[in-house]
């Protein structure tokens, strides 16, 4: 999730979310985070957070929300990336 918790309120039924690919042949390098595997980000091989795919999910689908996560440094590159997609 790349939102900040005080967007939206509690109850709006989705969230932002950035997808996550092993295939370079969907980044755009200037828009694409990489996030190298660590413990900490549950990642098997290097994969790239794919920034101007951004897009809503529904969280009833997104189920179990693990305490694997990218860090804060990532986060801030992904959401710049997403304002620099849309035009910010």
């Amino acid at each position: 999730m790349i939102e900040s918790p005080d967007l939206f309120d509690e109850l709006y039924p989705n969230v932002l979310v950035v997808p996550l690919t092993d295939d370079r042949a969907y980044v755009i390098p200037a828009l694409s985070v990489e996030i190298a595997p660590s413990p900490e980000n549950g990642c098997a091989k290097t994969c790239y957070a794919v920034s101007h795919a951004v897009t809503t999910a529904s969280k009833q689908r997104v189920g179990t929300v693990t305490a694997s996560q990218i860090t804060p440094e990532q986060v801030e590159e992904i959401r710049l990336q997403v304002a620099e997609s849309i035009g910010l």
